[in-house]
């Protein structure tokens, strides 16, 4: 399996549909731990993954995620943040997984699973 980039999409809106007592999803703790850390492990752990990054509010996510992980602060709307997330790779021809960075159940085993099967092993 060539390994793939990783973009975890976890950009905070003031949107109303996106908030959840006032707070963006991905801050929401699942397990102890806020979903965008959940993400945010599962893509690093993945055997599968060559390089990734987080596209948010970097102020929150950097308080959240301990400076553990490399972000890229959002810039715009759902592509835009999409594509600042490509644009920061070191090696942009890689293929690339976009993930949402609410997922309660990411792993690394459900992403190495996922990119195995679309390679044909």
């Amino acid at each position: 399996m060539v390994k793939v980039n990783a973009v975890i999409l976890a950009g905070h809106g003031e949107d109303s549909r996106t908030l959840i007592y006032g707070e963006d999803k991905i801050f929401l703790k699942y397990e102890n731990k806020t979903l965008a850390e959940k993400v945010a492990e599962a893509v690093s752990s993945s055997e599968n993954i060559f390089d990734f990054r987080i596209v948010g509010c970097k102020d929150k996510l950097e308080k959240v995620l301990n400076g553990k992980y490399p972000i890229v602060d959002q810039v715009g709307s759902f592509v835009e943040n999409a594509m600042a997330g490509y644009d920061s790779m070191i090696d942009n021809g890689r293929y690339t997984l976009f993930i949402c960075g609410d997922l309660p159940y990411a792993s690394a085993k459900a992403i190495d699973y996922l990119l195995n099967r679309i390679n044909g092993d």
